[in-house]
């Protein structure tokens, strides 16, 4: 009884969870291509960058307690620590993408704000050449 208990608390549904954050990068995206002020821009990307890092805290965390389980079978717990691990894959480099664009526009709102011109077109053509992570 206790073991399907304490496996119960490391299962969950890992494909539609990944599929919720194709859905979020997708939304984003639609949202990006609204025109807001570079403020708002910037406040969405903390935003996003918040809430990827408590969703990598909240992985990481039941990844910790499930490696230092003993009640779940081994084979199921193998299982599922690959299972958060490719969720943790994906989130990671989510995560620095979106550290990276916030501190991109930082230093665009900054270089405007300063009548930087020049520093301001610079950025605004280095974030064009970047890949976005969709």
């Amino acid at each position: 009884m206790s073991q399907n208990n304490t496996t119960h608390e490391f299962e969950m549904n890992f494909d539609e969870y990944i599929e919720s954050i194709h859905s979020d990068l997708a939304y984003w995206e639609m949202l990006d291509e609204t025109e807001v002020a570079i403020t708002e821009q910037i406040a969405r990307y903390e935003d996003r960058f918040l809430n990827t890092n408590f969703k990598i805290m909240v992985m990481e965390r039941k990844r910790r307690q499930l490696a230092s389980d003993s009640i779940t079978p081994r084979v199921r717990q193998v299982e599922l620590l690959s299972e958060y691990d490719n969720i943790l894959n994906l989130l990671h480099p989510v995560l620095e993408w979106l550290k990276a664009q916030k501190e991109d526009l930082k230093d665009l709102w900054e270089a405007r704000v300063r009548g930087d011109v020049e520093t301001a077109r610079d950025i605004e053509e280095a974030m064009d050449l970047e890949p976005a992570y969709f």
